[in-house]
């Protein structure tokens, strides 16, 4: 089963992490990797994803210099994702923001992307991804919901299909 990657860095409060968060991208930017970063608020109990940022779990050091080992935390989570035991129907479209793939296996057994257009909001109360599919242009519920192996952002893997929902907390 596959994990999620992050790297956590705590703040005591969002006034510390606004005179800090110059110094943090910078670090990043130095850095990118396969981890997604994560920034805790502990005043307010609130996280926050620094999307758009990755970082290199090997060259945790540069973060642990700068805001102590105690503020630092790399971190696996195993993914899990509900599939459903029928398809659902589509109640609501949502445009896709993000660049986001779809990983599949064709006959052959050739892995290949599919890049993610939209979400389906269905009856079931859960949100599908719907990817542009070669031969059918934009993907069936059905395939989207059952054939994905998994669906991966350009800094890494966000969900597999087997077992519960990625979980966002700490």
């Amino acid at each position: 089963m596959a994990k999620s990657k992050e790297i956590w860095v705590r703040f005591c409060d969002t006034e510390a992490y606004s005179e800090n968060e110059d110094k943090l991208l910078s670090i990043l930017s130095k850095a990118s990797g396969n981890c997604v970063v994560k920034v805790y608020i502990e005043s307010t109990r609130g996280c926050k994803v620094l999307h758009g940022w990755s970082f290199d779990k090997e060259r945790l050091s540069l973060l642990t210099d700068v805001f102590g080992e105690e503020n630092v935390r790399y971190q696996e989570k195993e993914i899990k994702w509900h599939r459903p035991k029928e398809v659902p129907k589509i109640k609501q479209i949502l445009p896709c923001n993000d660049t986001m793939y779809a990983l599949l296996t064709d006959g052959d057994g050739e892995q290949y992307k599919c890049k993610v257009l939209m979400y389906a909001l269905c009856d079931d109360g859960e949100i599908y991804p719907l990817y542009f599919d070669r031969e059918l242009a934009i993907s069936p519920l059905s395939e989207a919901a059952f054939d994905v192996e998994l669906y991966e952002m350009e800094n890494g893997i966000i969900y597999l299909p087997e077992g519960g929902k990625l979980d966002e907390q700490r």
